[in-house]
């Protein structure tokens, strides 16, 4: 195509790291993240293992303590993703576990939390047959994401046990 036979795109103002948007009339410089397409993510992993008394029927976060891996728009606390992006999205957090408890022949339920409140369809359950048995499992969630929102990993039991997950990796990441 010649310069007579259309318009020809160029820099039309943007800088390193922008891009260009058709606004309708023409084309405007702007960033990925001004339009909600700069796949977001947060992720954590336990780096030091803690057993935590958990109340049977009484679901209750994790214990342990938690270290960042890659955070773009989430930041960690111990345990803790919280989304700080602007724009409503929605993300699939996935967690992998192995877990063993102080008495045997108990059932884990390991969930996904979002604000405090376990999110009912992540669970997944886990029979440890015998006392300090590891056991894994995965958990899997879809849900939608607005400023300040934070997902946690939580777990309930079939009788009063002290829980300890030995690995854990979070990941949420937008879809």
């Amino acid at each position: 195509m010649s310069k007579t036979e259309g318009k020809w795109l160029a820099q039309a103002g943007a800088t390193t790291g922008q891009i260009l948007i058709w606004n309708g009339n023409t084309w405007t410089p702007g960033k990925l993240s001004d339009y909600g397409l700069e796949g977001d993510l947060g992720s954590l992993y336990i780096s030091s293992p803690a057993g935590k008394a958990i109340t049977a029927g009484v679901p209750a976060i994790i214990g342990g303590t938690t270290t960042a891996i890659k955070n773009k728009n989430f930041t960690h606390t111990n345990q803790r993703l919280t989304y700080t992006g602007t724009v409503p999205k929605t993300f699939q957090a996935t967690a992998t576990i192995s877990a063993k408890s102080s008495l045997g022949n108990i059932i884990l339920s390991i969930f996904l939390a979002k604000n405090g409140v376990v999110v009912a369809e992540s669970e997944m359950t886990r029979k440890l047959a015998t006392a300090n048995d590891v056991g894994s499992a995965a958990i899997l969630c879809v849900d939608d994401c607005v400023t300040d929102d934070y997902v946690e990993v939580w777990v309930d039991v079939s009788s009063d046990s002290t829980i300890t997950f030995d690995k854990m990796v979070l990941t949420i990441v937008e879809i």
